[in-house]
């Protein structure tokens, strides 16, 4: 994540005082799929206890804000394959993918890969 942010990428983290609860980060480098320039959520993770109160929510609307100011038409997103990571990412409006980005695929081949549209 620190090599993402050094190249322009896009990092952002909520607080409790002084321990960081809930992280999302989007990178720069583009990635042709779908027909679109997608920009990679390439992390989004909220703690346990801090779940259940629209952290992940109001992150993933940040980072698609931030994926439209770097100039991409789309979000992509490699999810972890469980049932409620999935779930939670279609519930926002992420689509799966017919093939989904080679390299990526290779990194994660367990991966759910998804996208989102961005208007």
């Amino acid at each position: 994540l620190q090599a993402c942010e050094q190249s322009g990428g896009w990092l952002y983290g909520v607080f409790d005082e002084q321990r960081l609860v809930a992280a999302a980060v989007v990178d720069c480098l583009v990635i042709h799929n779908a027909g679109l320039q997608l920009r990679q959520l390439k992390f989004l993770h909220v703690s346990q206890a801090y779940r259940g109160r629209g952290l992940g929510q109001r992150l993933f609307g940040l980072a698609t804000e931030q994926a439209r100011r770097m100039g991409g038409e789309g979000l992509y997103v490699s999810a972890t394959p469980s049932r409620n990571t999935v779930d939670f990412y279609r519930r926002l409006g992420c689509e799966l993918l017919s093939a989904p980005d080679p390299a990526l695929y290779r990194l994660e081949p367990e991966d759910i890969h998804l996208y989102l549209r961005l208007a």
